[in-house]
């Protein structure tokens, strides 16, 4: 999705620069109408330093890549036309496996919150006392859909052989923290509460997600601890978006545009945070300045090495560990953040994809990785 995402990036800066893109007015208005938003950075962003990280990259993916300078920043304004834009790869997810259906259906809100469309991806030939997963889509928390990993989820439905529930989420920034936040954990307790119903083990459901879906998992996983809510059995952060401060070393240097960057990070962080004052950043809304680790479930995190969020899924699995918890961290060489969906077929990629697969396998099976 990430290859696909920067192509449609570059297309609506063309088209916003020659003044003949067509955004969507309703949706523009909102964006345009959100809540203002908290400064984490007293650094103009357009005035970061682009680097160049060809060299770091896995020589796999590096022939691939497009050129240098060629990558562009998303800004709020771009957002409606972007959204727009994804639309169309929508139609490139159709259900393709017949042992898997998939339902949509709508869930009750948090209390003073709307309801939630969640999709129940569930084997055909599913038994009884099954295990599932609650999945959480990426897209910096301002992009992002179900229907746009449909095929993803389908297929991890029947290879894990487990019931897969994942919510359309409020993005910010019309919808600021803990809008997304809510219309998850909404989803999980839905799932939890009804989990006989569906033939799912209450004692086996994890969470799952990756960037911004893997931030939200893990503010689901402290969530529900603090709260005393659903057991969540494990969390599976696949290059999770923790830590709004961007002030850890591959946070400061990953500034290639042509992938998730600090310039974009940095946006992304303050239309989700809205008007939430950085010195009060809650660990449900940014998991990395938590405290207290003791209680939350196993834990397995992937990252790339050339990734963003590199650092601070490394620092995050070391308090985890430091707390006594189960948790098991894999850094891949070379890998960008979101490799995996823009090369599917490199080796390095299959590897990350397959050791969270067999992860989640083995602790269904065996209640560890």
């Amino acid at each position: 999705m990430q290859k696909k995402l920067m192509s449609i990036i570059l297309i609506v800066v063309i088209s916003m620069l020659s003044g003949c893109g067509q955004t969507n007015s309703n949706m523009s208005s909102k964006v345009e109408n959100s809540t203002s938003q908290v400064v984490l950075s007293d650094v103009n962003v357009n005035d970061i330093e682009e680097m160049d990280l060809t060299e770091q990259i896995h020589p796999e993916l590096r022939k691939n890549l497009p050129e240098f300078g060629t990558g562009s920043l998303v800004t709020k304004e771009m957002i409606p036309d972007i959204r727009e834009s994804l639309k169309g790869m929508e139609s490139e997810n159709v259900a393709t496996n017949d042992n898997v259906t998939v339902t949509q259906k709508t869930v009750p809100g948090l209390p003073g919150n709307p309801d939630v469309t969640i999709y129940i991806f569930k084997p055909v030939h599913a038994g009884s006392n099954m295990p599932g997963m609650l999945y959480i889509h990426g897209g910096g928390m301002i992009f992002g859909s179900v229907n746009e990993i449909t095929n993803d989820l389908i297929n991890e439905a029947d290879s894990l052989n487990c019931t897969i529930i994942s919510p359309e989420y409020r993005l910010a920034p019309e919808n600021p923290y803990p809008a997304g936040l809510n219309d998850c954990y909404a989803a999980l307790s839905w799932f939890a509460g009804n989990a006989k119903e569906l033939n799912v083990n209450p004692d086996n459901i994890v969470v799952s997600g990756m960037s911004a879906g893997g931030g939200i998992a893990a503010a689901i996983a402290i969530k529900a601890r603090d709260e005393n809510g659903p057991k969540i059995a494990a969390q599976f952060l696949d290059s999770p978006m923790l830590d709004y401060r961007n002030n850890t070393s591959s946070a400061m240097e990953i500034t290639d545009k042509r992938f998730w960057c600090r310039q974009e990070n940095i946006l992304a962080w303050e239309m989700y945070l809205g008007t939430q004052h950085p010195e009060k950043v809650s660990p449900q809304a940014s998991p990395a300045v938590l405290n207290n680790f003791e209680g939350l479930p196993p834990t397995f995190i992937s990252v790339g090495e050339v990734d963003v969020f590199r650092d601070e899924s490394i620092a995050y699995a070391q308090k985890l560990q430091q707390a006594g918890i189960f948790t098991d961290l894999h850094v891949y060489a070379g890998v960008y953040h979101g490799a995996s969906g823009d090369y599917p077929y490199a080796e390095i990629c299959k590897k990350m994809v397959q050791d969270r697969i067999n992860a989640i396998s083995n602790f269904y099976k065996h209640g560890y990785f």
